[in-house]
């Protein structure tokens, strides 16, 4: 079976010091980034990500969040973009309709990405306590479930390998809202995506 993250994958098999991505000068190339998202994927599965599982995605605009998206598709998860500055209500109104596994955020959003974990100190009605990890930053809080750069390291840059995955899985979940109208929530699956893709 052939999934989305397989096409970037082929990608950096054939030129791993091409450049994948030029974020205003700076570059990753194609072998850096898939060894960025191995590690990403890795500390997913090692934190209980499994398939059709939701993993949030808070972030700036950068390599990291190519990385990130790369990552929870290795793991097998569907990502679910979210946008840094929406009202921290609409964004816990948001996380409880996703019901996400995991939040992956940068130290740009840690703040916003926090904010919907506690409220005044209380957790939010999630499934228990989400996992955070945030990337950009070697501080890690094991014991409030938030891990970091210095947590991926730990990991293999690697392939992951995950049993059990099917193109009906969920690749990922959109969501067009306004400050005023009711969110609407389209989740899509491995299939729709790939399948235009492949020649038949």
């Amino acid at each position: 079976m052939i999934f989305l993250e397989h096409f970037f994958e082929q990608s950096a098999s054939r030129a791993p010091d091409a450049v994948a991505v030029d974020d205003d000068g700076a570059t990753t190339s194609y072998g850096d980034l898939e060894a960025y998202a191995n590690r990403i994927a890795h500390y997913l599965i090692a934190a209980g990500v499994e398939p059709n599982d939701r993993v949030c995605i808070l972030m700036k605009k950068n390599a990291a969040t190519y990385a990130a998206v790369l990552g929870v598709l290795k793991a097998g998860a569907a990502w679910v973009p979210l946008a840094p500055g929406l009202p921290r209500g609409r964004l816990r109104q948001l996380f409880l309709q996703i019901d996400p596994k995991l939040i992956v955020a940068d130290v740009q959003t840690l703040d916003e990405a926090c904010s919907v974990r506690t409220t005044d100190g209380a957790a939010v009605a999630l499934s228990g306590d989400l996992p955070l990890l945030v990337l950009g930053t070697t501080d890690s809080n094991a014991a409030a479930g938030i891990g970091s750069e210095s947590d991926l390291a730990a990991h293999a840059g690697d392939r992951p390998v995950v049993d059990g995955r099917s193109p009906d899985d969920l690749a990922y979940i959109m969501f067009t809202y306004s400050f005023s109208a009711t969110v609407m929530i389209s989740s899509v699956s491995l299939r729709v995506v790939v399948s235009p893709i492949i020649p038949t």
